[in-house]
């Protein structure tokens, strides 16, 4: 291995680190990536891949990942070819069931949060059972949104660090202890067995983040979110997302099995929902799994014939705000974070890896929409930061 000065290095092997790594090589930059665990191993692995126009907590959120969006499925195809790795990009519509006048008030927050641009068709009782005769006879009307999508994240990352490779990146199992500096720059990355010179490095650790602070003498203010997931296999075929808006349905994926639920999901302070703990925890629960099976099943009696195939848990990053971490690093020359994407990492992989790439490439990235809300520079001079994230209830917050 070469101890010789490295131009980039990405410390983190999660959707996000090789989307980052993905971009850089792509135009040429020399990057390297640190990692002592696997290839998409971490929340990348138990994510649910979700690309859609609901669950969004403020508008400047929901725009930039409608960008994000389409960034993603513009650089798919070209990511597979280069790869030769299918993220199993798969499309469909989603219909929400609706089964009492609860189920509305998030519905209708997620479409005021799209400005308008998430539009749905209302349905009667009658024309949801006749587009999904599975739901729930108890169903009273529901709403029908076109345009959905899901993509393995884990694939994705595959395929994300496959190509990367193929540009000349290069992956080592390390593990990131520090950062040398000297005269406000970043000059190396320290690992368990030394250091290596670097011009720039670019921190993507997940639920990890936090750790980077002190090396950083700037506030990543990331904890990890435990989040449980449930896919399973139904003899019969689901065309459309079944999704009541208050919790429960089955999301179809390209490889046949069904998505059917996630704990830590919560995204109104107002409405706390399920199960929420801050920690480093990938054991599945049982109470983990009745929080996500019982609302589908009866949303989907018929799950009852589905065969559990994964029960999956990991940590999120999840940051004071709520939202994404991304951008330079102030006082520090070289120095990049890329994280807080919370459950949102694999739609936002993407964009954030061309956002990163132009800070690096050029001092500046130009986006559609203004990257403010999620530029890194909003911590600065910030003492003590309060996690207001949407669902963190006052009891988690005395935790921290």
């Amino acid at each position: 291995m070469s101890s010789s000065q490295q131009e980039v290095i990405v410390i983190g092997a999660g959707v996000i680190g090789t989307a980052v790594a993905y971009y850089l090589a792509d135009a040429g930059v020399p990057v390297t990536v640190l990692d002592d665990k696997p290839v998409g191993s971490g929340c990348t692995y138990h994510g649910s891949g979700l690309v859609w126009k609901m669950i969004w907590n403020a508008t400047p959120q929901y725009k930039l990942a409608m960008e994000a969006r389409d960034v993603l499925f513009e650089i798919v195809p070209q990511v597979q070819e280069e790869s030769g790795v299918d993220p199993m990009l798969h499309f469909f519509d989603t219909l929400m069931p609706m089964f009492n006048d609860e189920d509305l008030i998030p519905l209708q927050r997620d479409i005021e949060t799209s400005d308008g641009d998430a539009e749905v068709e209302w349905l009667d009782r009658e024309e949801v059972l006749a587009r999904e005769p599975r739901i729930n006879p108890e169903v009273q009307r529901g709403a029908f949104l076109e345009g959905s999508a899901q993509i393995d994240g884990y694939e994705l990352a595959l395929a994300y660090a496959a190509a990367a490779k193929r540009k000349g990146a290069q992956f080592w199992s390390l593990k990131a202890m520090g950062l040398e500096k000297e005269g406000g720059k970043v000059t190396a990355v320290r690992h368990t067995g030394g250091a290596i010179p670097c011009k720039h490095v670019v921190i993507c650790m997940g639920a990890w983040s936090d750790i980077a602070s002190e090396w950083l003498d700037y506030p990543v203010p990331v904890r990890p979110l435990k989040g449980e997931t449930l896919r399973v296999r139904h003899p019969e075929e689901f065309p459309l997302k079944v999704s009541r808006p208050t919790g429960g349905g089955a999301t179809p994926r390209r490889d046949g099995l069904l998505m059917t639920g996630a704990t830590g999901a919560s995204r109104f302070s107002d409405r706390p929902e399920g199960i929420m703990k801050l920690e480093l925890d990938f054991e599945p629960t049982a109470a983990g799994f009745e929080q996500m099976i019982a609302p589908s099943l009866y949303v989907l009696p018929c799950l009852k014939e589905a065969e559990l195939v994964y029960h999956l848990a990991g940590p999120r990053p999840l940051s004071a705000d709520g939202m994404p971490i991304i951008g330079p690093v102030p006082g520090l020359e070289g120095a990049y974070v890329a994280t807080g994407h919370r459950n949102k990492g694999i739609h936002f992989s993407a964009l954030t890896g061309r956002i990163i790439r132009d800070f690096i490439a050029t001092g500046s990235a130009e986006t559609i929409n203004p990257l403010n809300t999620f530029l890194t520079e909003r911590f600065a001079g910030m003492d003590e930061i309060e996690f207001t994230a949407a669902g963190i209830t006052d009891e988690i917050r005395r935790m921290l």
